[in-house]
Parts: structure tokens; sequence; C-alpha cells
């Protein structure tokens, strides 16, 4: 269900990109572009090496929350970046996923791939939504 909705919501976002008059205001400029290659940059470096020193040491349940938490952190900055405050909620949340999907995994037999899962799949399909339906194809 929810990989077919959000299928759904990557062919509405593309759509509503394509008929976009131009493109994302804030990456014409080079230097906000610059920033956004380094953040995205060291968020993949940083949660690489971190997902490959928790499967180094026989701990890789414990990827998914530190994908979800790094994810979540790097929406901090990039609400500056792209001039979208909302991300900084979409950050919080992708955050307290993780640190629900830590506790649970810690306090129980629960796997914490099922919270960070369903957790930020619903976040991050929310927050499509809403930016689709909201903000509209002027805003992206």
């Amino acid at each position: 269900m929810g990989t077919g909705l959000g299928a759904l919501l990557t062919v509405a976002g593309v759509v509503v990109t394509k008929r976009s008059a131009g493109r994302l205001r804030v990456m014409a400029d080079p230097a906000a572009r610059r920033r956004y290659g380094i953040i995205v940059g060291l968020e993949f470096g940083v949660l690489g090496a971190g997902a490959a020193i928790l499967g180094a040491i026989g701990q890789y349940r414990w990827t998914p929350v530190w994908i979800c938490f790094g994810v979540g952190v790097h929406f901090f900055p990039l609400a500056s970046i792209l001039a979208n405050q909302s991300l900084r909620l979409l950050g919080g949340l992708l955050v307290a996923v993780a640190a629900a999907a830590l506790t649970a995994g810690l306090a129980a037999a629960t796997d914490p791939s099922t919270i960070t899962g369903a957790g930020a799949g619903l976040c991050l399909l929310a927050f499509g939504l809403a930016t689709l339906l909201i903000r509209g194809p002027g805003h992206l």
C-alpha cells in the first residue's frame, strides 16, 4: 500500500514539476547549489560510513535507525538553503521516528526497521502530499 501511494505521489510530483514555470528559484543561485551539494554529499558519506561500521561490527539491525536519523538531520540545513522552513518539521519528525525505533529496538523484540520503515515512509508521504496540495506548483 505504501509503495503504491509513494509511486502515485512520485508521478504526481513529476507532472507538477514538469508543468511548473522554470526551475526551483533558489537553485538558480550557484552558491545555494554548492551548499546543497556539500550537504547532500556529506550526508551520503557520513551515513554510508556509519552503515558500513554498523555492518562490520555486526550491528546491522540499527542501520535503518542511523539512516532515518541522518536523513532527518540533513533537512535542518536544507531548510535554510532551499528557503523552505517546513523542512525543519519534516526533519524533526524523522529524528523522532529514529528515536522511537531506537527505543523500541532496545526495549522490546521489535525490529527497528519496522518502526523506521513505516514511520519515515508515512512522514515523507504526508510531507510530499502536503507540498503538492498546499504549496502548489508555483512554490516548487
